[in-house]
């Protein structure tokens, strides 16, 4: 009764208080006075892995002691923390630390003092890298970590790449990442977003189309609001005040017992005008630069300046602030920890090209050192197909490979090489002349190092007796500074014959055309069987021999994930149709060679006209006195105009990474080319050859397999174009290559993202250099009137752009005198000879806008990965080798679908095989639905996966997969991590071997059935089994059994479509970026579903706890009523009469 009574007479009033007061408890978006605010302090530095120095000059002069000075202030006092990013200076440093200091990190790791941010190997550029690097340097990372220390990172840190795309952001959350941060954008980008507090955002992939849900790429990211992340840049809008607060500069002002109030007055103006640019009240202040806190006595001194001031403001209510030290994981867990957080906008596409002030783009990194671009490329080639094939002689011969120790440490030291060189100051050509050449001596050294893991891995394959040593590659590498060459294939009078083995290590089967080079004219092709094919000879006419070579030329079969073997053999005569015609258009010289006068050499004066390399597909005219393109012809009979051609920039203020051009491109003139033709019946090609200008030569080049096998190939649908650019005797030139179309692309054309989707471009008219966007593997362009697109494919990166209705320019070397003042502090003037590979594809009647075909998705995957080639002596008769040897193998049961790309396959240090599995773009050809792939029948029948787990994408983190099925949506990656084991199949008298209509024998001896082996040895009780984290330090426990597939799942079939409709996402309130206008403010369109800030939810909320608080009071009174209804009916009796303490307990209760 009496609590009733109160409630009564002050239940009413409280509520109205609650009404009248719920505004002083809420945070007001338009004055952050208004409410607490939170601020993280994050100390960080930034230590790049080779910029003025290199990796080991940085190491011993700085970051070894700030990694030192940063660990013994920790410890000293808890109240401190610190993040770190690059782990390929944290596993350095770890090497030469004692037991105890290892001991010391792991507790303040475990007492969250030191945070790892992104964890990778190192912090990659986005505009030049491929995925696939991206993906590796992230594995190395979080591997290390998890081996070490059993962290897996959570949060990116991207402060200093120029530029971001979005295939970053997405395989930080294929890796379990919650959010991420970054820096760079353009200058007017971060004034739009500061203006409309959109620098926190859902950043998407903006693909609309049917996918799985859990597959929503949907990530949320903060960006830094002003120019850099030095401490001047970091706390405030005043950058000469911010600067007093870096206690490392000269102009700061020391914190004292006297000053410390007016300081942190000063402090917190900034901070509270930093933190209007938000939608809440948490702030992040990073606290550091570039190799900052190189001595424990600089290290304290920051820290405790900046503790004094935290404990004045945190002592004194009328800031009404919190402030500490703090980690990017405190401030990402405080955002979203908020018990009514605002609404954050959606944001899709990227941000290039970076523009820091004025007109100065940043878009000459995208091409700027092409020979070390290319360099990074070719050793990522040579690593995968060591990667594959030393798992499958792991497989194969498990004891023997695991005792080569230094066979996994090459691989190993390669993969972190070229992790190394992701760096944003590496692949990007950024770093000073010495520093690159360190680059690539490690990038030579690797390559030398896995092809001889790949030479001894082919021989193990190859004969069962593991006897067979001596392979040798024919693309071997030739010094740091020097492009890799062919190694001839060496004829004496005695010869037998060579071996030639040729390793596919892409996921579908490869009938392409082959080179090897010979020193005689006088040799034919056989197969495995000893069949004779078509092949064609040609004298070698490119001028980088100095001796007679010859090219010869052959229709090869080459299994998936396998090799297949050729013989190429002297002969006494060659038939009459391998023999090629040669047709020189300009007088003879000195250098010219002189081949055997099998081959007619005829020499023709210059003259206007055209002429005509043709094959079933595609015709191609070219000029006879430039030698350039000028139209194509499709088999649909469609013409085309395309004219090829090249131009230079001028430049006086570009360098390493600003393109400046002083105006317009000029034509490079090609009057004293002149042309050699080479005609036969698999090749035709023009070789082209340039006096005094910066484009030396190039060679335009078409395939023809149909004449040898009666069936076509991938290449012959592609013209072959290959530049070599020499731009050392020139200055302040930057070079490029133009393709003139008769498209009308309306101004717009599209860029891949690392290898990836795809970006929509459009030109806007400011300057050139503000229209230019990298690419790291293709270029497109399409008719906006027709089906016809071209497609231009590059095996390096570099800036395009499309300036002119149908025009493609393609950026292929820089020589610059100048440093263009972005720190480097030199020019670019280390220029190498640089052989730059490109395709053009042109296709008519496409029906996948916006989006590769599966042919240019194959082609981009087969100029990326060129067939393997190793040769050794033909010492016996080719009996002997198809008695002895296996002389065909596929790892794989069945061809993946086109649009699954098995990216690598490669043994790790947790496991005996780990499989990534790629679809990168939506095929045409394919339904809406979700492809499977069922891991347990993807490989050889002699390869049983005998346990199988799905980790992220790096791997970082492990989930159940209650099946061998995995799930492909379209544009995602996989990860599946496998244990596998050899089943020996018993030899029969049986020969299987490869030739281009024959069946391909599975892993194994050749001389094996096909007989059927159970894909797992899984029991059904499997299905039950769960799943956990496993130990990385103990292999063993990685996996569970898998179960069996399930009765829908075809055993003889590993990957189906799912026809089912997926749920379409719904719509979320999206800024969608198509293009950045070079010169003008970028206004993002945005539509917010509730616009609603943090205060009205805040308001809602109180109100809604005031009308709770007088219906309960209703409640109870109605209670009380009842309660003494009922009494007045019942029987009066003292003992049935309510006392004060009954009503109390209904109350309560």
């Amino acid at each position: 009764m009496m609590g009733s009574t109160v409630w009564l007479r002050y239940g009413w009033s409280l509520a109205l208080c609650l009404f009248l007061l719920a505004p002083a408890f809420c945070y007001d978006e338009k004055d952050s006075s208004s409410s607490v605010l939170n601020v993280y302090v994050v100390p960080h530095s930034h230590n790049d892995p080779g910029w003025w120095k290199t990796f080991e000059e940085y190491y011993k002069d700085w970051t070894n002691g700030i990694l030192t000075s940063v660990v013994d202030a920790l410890a000293e006092n808890s109240r401190r923390k610190f993040i770190w990013a690059e782990i390929s200076y944290f596993s350095r440093w770890w090497e030469d630390q004692s037991d105890a200091k290892r001991e010391t990190v792991r507790r303040l790791v475990a007492s969250k003092q030191l945070e790892f941010v992104t964890g990778g190997w190192v912090m990659p550029d986005e505009a030049t890298t491929h995925f696939q690097d991206t993906i590796n340097q992230l594995t190395e990372g979080h591997e290390w970590l998890m081996m070490n220390l059993g962290v897996k990172p959570q949060y990116g840190w991207a402060i200093d790449p120029f530029g971001h795309s979005p295939t970053n952001p997405y395989l930080l959350h294929a890796s379990g990442f919650k959010g991420m941060l970054i820096n760079r954008v353009h200058r007017n980008i971060k004034e739009e977003f500061r203006s409309k507090q959109h620098l926190e955002f859902w950043w998407t992939s903006g693909d609309k189309g049917s996918r799985l849900p859990e597959d929503d790429f949907r990530i949320f990211t903060h960006m830094l609001p002003y120019k850099l992340y030095d401490i001047p840049n970091t706390c405030g809008p005043d950058w000469n005040l911010c600067a007093q607060f870096d206690f490392e500069r000269d102009v700061s002002i020391p914190i004292t017992a006297s000053n410390v109030a007016e300081r942190a007055s000063l402090l917190l103006g900034q901070y509270k005008e930093k933190a209007k640019f938000f939608r809440h009240n948490h702030l992040l202040v990073p606290l550091g630069d570039d190799f900052k806190y190189k001595t424990f006595d600089m290290t304290v001194k920051i820290l405790d300046q900046y503790q004094m001031l935290m404990d004045h403001i945190n002592s004194d209510p009328k800031y009404r602030v919190r402030i500490q030290f703090s980690t990017l994981s405190d401030y990402f867990e405080g955002v979203n920890g908020m018990d009514s957080p605002p609404e954050f906008p959606d944001y899709s596409g990227d941000f290039f090209t970076y523009c820091d002030e004025q007109d100065d783009y940043w878009s000459g990194y995208f091409t700027t050192r092409p020979f070390f671009k290319s360099q990074s490329r070719t050793t990522h080639a040579a690593l995968q197909a060591a990667e594959g094939l030393y798992a499958l002689a792991q497989i194969r011969h498990p004891d023997i490979v695991n005792g080569q120790r230094d066979w996994f440490e090459a691989l190993q030291t390669c993969r972190r090489n070229i992790a190394l060189f992701q760096h944003h100051d590496g692949i990007t050509g950024t770093a000073r002349a010495h520093v690159v050449v360190d680059y690539s001596r490690r990038l030579h050294s690797s390559t030398t190092a896995v092809n001889q893991v790949a030479r001894k891995a082919m021989g193990m394959l190859l004969d069962p007796e593991n006897k067979m040593d001596n392979l040798e590659a024919d693309f071997v590498p030739r010094g740091a500074n020097q492009a890799p060459a062919h190694q001839p294939l060496k004829f004496e009078e005695s010869s037998k014959g060579k071996v030639v083995v040729l390793y596919n290590s892409l996921s579908f089967q490869r009938t392409e055309l082959t080179r090897v080079l010979v020193t005689s004219p006088l040799v034919t092709v056989r197969t495995s069987e000893g069949d004779e094919i078509m092949c064609q000879v040609n004298p070698l006419w490119d001028g980088t021999s100095d001796d007679l070579l010859y090219e010869v030329y052959f229709v090869a079969t080459i299994p998936a994930v396998g090799f297949a073997t050729y013989f190429v053999v002297p002969v006494p005569k060659l038939a009459p149709e391998a023999l090629s015609e040669i047709h020189v258009y300009g007088e003879k010289r000195g250098g010219d060679p002189t081949p055997d006068p099998l081959f007619t050499v005829t020499y023709e004066p210059r003259v206007s006209g055209t002429l005509k390399l043709e094959n079933r597909f595609v015709s191609v005219q070219f000029d006879k006195l430039s030698g350039g393109v000028v139209a194509v012809s499709t088999a649909s009979g469609a013409d085309h105009a395309l004219r090829q051609g090249f131009s230079r920039y001028t430049t006086h203020r570009g360098g390493a990474y600003l393109f400046l051009p002083t105006g317009p491109a000029t034509p490079i003139s090609l009057e004293s080319a002149r042309v050699v033709v080479v005609n036969g019946p698999l090749v035709q090609l023009a070789h082209v050859t340039v006096d005094n200008q910066p484009v030396q030569s190039f060679t335009i080049k078409l395939s023809d397999c149909y004449r040898a096998i009666r069936a076509d190939c991938n290449n012959s649908r592609a013209i072959e174009i290959l530049n070599n650019v020499d731009m050392r005797p020139y200055r302040n030139v930057e070079v490029a290559t133009t393709f003139d179309s008769d498209l009308d692309n309306a101004g717009m054309f599209f860029t891949d993202s690392n290898g990836m989707g795809l970006q929509k471009r459009k030109y806007v008219a400011g300057p050139i250099q503000g229209n230019f966007y990298p690419i790291t593997a293709a270029a497109m362009m399409e008719d906006v009137k027709a089906t016809t697109r071209i497609t231009y494919l590059t095996r390096q990166p570099m800036g395009v752009a499309s300036l002119e209705k149908g025009r493609m320019e393609l950026m292929l070397d820089r020589h610059l005198g100048q440093d263009d003042a972005r720190g480097l502090g030199e020019p670019v003037t280390d220029n190498v000879p640089t052989a730059i590979p490109m395709w053009v594809v042109l296709e008519d009647a496409i029906d996948t806008r916006n989006a590769r075909t599966v042919l240019v998705h194959q082609l981009e995957q087969q100029l990326n990965y060129p067939i393997v080639t190793m040769a050794t002596d033909l010492k016996e008769d080719i009996d002997h080798w198809q008695g002895k040897f296996v002389l065909s193998q596929s790892g794989l049961r069945q061809d993946l679908p086109p649009s699954i790309q098995l990216l690598n396959f490669e043994s790790r240090t947790h496991s005996n095989g780990t499989v990534v599995v790629a679809r990168l773009y939506r095929p045409h050809t394919e339904t809406d639905g979700v492809a499977e792939v069922n891991v347990s029948n993807m490989f050889a029948q002699s390869l049983i996966v005998k346990d199988v787990s799905q980790p992220s994408l790096s791997p970082m983190h492990y989930s159940p997969l209650g099946s061998s099925i995995v799930r492909m949506p379209e544009g995602r990656v996989r990860t599946v991590a496998l244990t596998m084991a050899y089943h020996n199949i018993l030899p029969t008298n049986n020969i299987q071997t490869s030739r281009a209509s024959s069946t391909v024998a599975p892993m194994g001896n050749s001389n094996r059935p096909s007989e059927t082996i159970p894909p797992t040895p899984a029991s059904s009780s499997a299905t039950s089994a769960k799943l956990t984290s496993p130990d990385l330090r103990q292999p063993e426990k990685l996996h569970q059994n898998l179960t069996p597939p399930s009765a829908s799942t075809s055993p003889s079939s590993s990957v189906k479509l799912s026809t089912t409709t997926s749920k379409i996402l719904p719509n979320r309130p999206e800024i969608r970026r198509e293009n950045l206008p070079p010169s003008r403010s970028f206004n993002p369109a945005v539509t917010e579903s509730k616009s609603s800030g943090y205060s009205v939810k805040v308001y809602v909320g109180m109100y809604v706890v005031a009308v709770c608080l007088v219906l309960t009071g209703i409640i109870l009174l109605g209670r009380r009523r009842r309660a003494r209804s009922q009494q007045q009916t019942q029987v009066a009796s003292p003992s049935m009469e309510p006392t004060e303490e009954d009503y109390s307990k209904m109350e309560k209760a």
